[in-house]
């Protein structure tokens, strides 16, 4: 199953707002077929997690999706910006919901597709992206082609 972290801003948002949000991108991702991620909520901050707890916490996810998705590319926070470059390190690819037309350069550099709307988003992602197999990364089992 692909699994979609979802990158969203929380921050200077209402909590109401936030919540409607996610569980709408989240039924519509679980529609698909696909396994939706989204790891830190409001509540999450609240708990006065240390920041490294935050942050592992994040990029852990990270590493174990298919795919990153960030709902709200006209607004990001920097902690988005930080996690779509985290994907483009590890060659997760990059998908931005953005409706407006004046976009941070960061987020255009880095994103590997800006969409206007969360079905285009999705028909992307069932084009174009594979669920990865994470047990390939351990190097004790993979073994050399001259054995």
């Amino acid at each position: 199953m692909i699994k979609v972290y979802i990158g969203q801003n929380m921050f200077g948002v209402e909590p109401d707002v936030i919540m409607r949000t996610r569980i709408y991108i989240e039924d519509k991702i679980r529609k698909e077929g696909f396994f939706p991620i989204h790891i830190c909520d409001r509540g999450d901050f609240d708990k006065n997690l240390s920041c490294e707890t935050i942050v592992k916490t994040c990029l852990s996810a990270l590493d174990d999706s298919d795919v990153f998705l960030m709902i709200d590319g006209d607004e990001p926070g920097q902690g988005k910006i930080w996690e779509m470059s985290y994907a483009y390190n590890k060659d997760i690819p990059r998908l931005v919901l953005c409706v407006e037309k004046d976009i941070n350069p960061w987020i255009e550099y880095f994103a590997t597709e800006i969409f206007d709307n969360l079905d285009s988003a999705l028909i992307w992602i069932k084009e174009n992206v594979k669920e990865r197999c994470y047990y390939l990364r351990s190097p004790r089992i993979r073994k050399r082609e001259d054995e």
